[in-house]
C-alpha cells in the first residue's frame, strides 16, 4: 500500500511539474512565484474571491480562466498582461470591466457570461482581433459604438441582457456566423445588417407582443436579411 501511495504521488508531482515547465498552471499562489514562467493559468472553480494586482506581472500570459469562482472586482492590473489571447471569466460575481483591459490587443476569445455587469468601456473596441465574444446573463442595456473594429469576429453572444439596441457599427462583422441577442428587448434589426452574409445561426428573441411584429413576420423579414441563416426565434418572456 505504502509502494502505491508513492507512485500516485510520484505520478502526481511528475504531472505537475511537466504542466508547469510547459508554463500551464492551476495554483494561484504558485504561479505568482514564478509569474515570467506562465503562459496559461486556469484556477477555474477554486472559490477564489479576489485577484491580487501581481497578476499584472504575467507578462508572458497568454490564457486566463478565472470561471466559476467568487471574484467581485476583476483585477485592472491584468491589462500589463498584453500578450493575453483567451480570457474566461464567467460565472463570478463581476461587476465592472476596468477600462484598462482594452490593453488587451491580442485577445482572440474573451467570455463572461453569467456576471453583473452593467456597462461595457468603450475601450473593448481596442481587441480587434476577437474572434470570440459571449457577454450573456449580464445586465448590459447598451453595446459600445466601439465594437465596429472587430471585422474578425465571427461568435457573438450577448442574450439575456437589458439590450435595446444593436450599434450600427456591428455592420462591420461581415465574418460572424454565429450571433445569439435572445431575452434582449431589440424590437427590430436593421437592414445594414445585410452585411452578415456569412451568418448561419441567429438566435433572437420574437417581440410578439408588439403591434408591428408578429413570429411570422419576424421570420419573413429576417429570412430576407440573413438567407443563409438558420433561425431559432425565442418568444418572449
Amino acid at each position: 500500500m505504502k509502494n502505491l501511495f508513492l507512485t500516485i504521488l510520484c505520478s502526481f508531482l511528475s504531472t505537475n511539474a511537466f504542466a508547469q515547465s510547459n508554463g500551464k498552471y492551476k495554483d494561484l499562489a504558485l504561479a505568482l512565484k514564478e509569474p515570467l514562467k506562465v503562459k496559461e493559468l486556469s484556477i477555474y472553480g477554486q472559490n477564489i474571491t479576489s485577484l491580487p494586482k501581481e497578476i499584472g506581472k504575467m507578462k508572458n500570459l497568454e490564457v486566463l480562466d478565472i470561471s466559476n469562482n467568487q471574484i467581485t472586482t476583476l483585477s485592472k492590473e491584468i491589462g500589463q498582461c498584453t500578450k493575453l489571447k483567451f480570457l474566461f471569466f464567467s460565472n463570478n460575481q463581476i461587476t465592472i470591466i476596468p477600462s484598462e483591459l482594452g490593453e488587451l490587443r491580442e485577445l482572440q476569445v474573451v467570455e463572461f457570461h453569467n456576471n453583473k455587469i452593467s456597462v461595457l468601456p468603450k475601450e473593448i473596441g481596442n481587441w480587434t482581433k476577437l474572434q470570440r465574444f459571449s457577454c450573456g446573463i449580464n445586465s448590459i442595456s447598451t453595446l459600445p459604438k466601439e465594437i465596429g473594429k472587430w471585422t474578425e469576429i465571427t461568435n457573438f453572444g450577448c442574450e439575456n441582457n437589458k439590450i435595446t439596441q444593436l450599434p450600427k457599427e456591428m455592420k462591420s462583422f461581415t465574418k460572424m456566423v454565429y450571433l445569439n441577442c435572445s431575452d434582449n428587448f431589440i424590437p427590430t434589426f436593421s437592414n445594414e445588417f445585410v452585411t452578415w452574409k456569412n451568418l448561419s445561426t441567429f438566435t433572437y428573441t420574437s417581440h410578439s407582443y408588439s403591434v408591428n411584429f408578429t413570429l411570422k413576420d419576424d421570420n419573413e423579414k429576417l429570412n430576407k436579411l440573413f438567407p443563409k441563416a438558420t433561425l431559432n426565434p425565442k418568444s418572449h418572456q
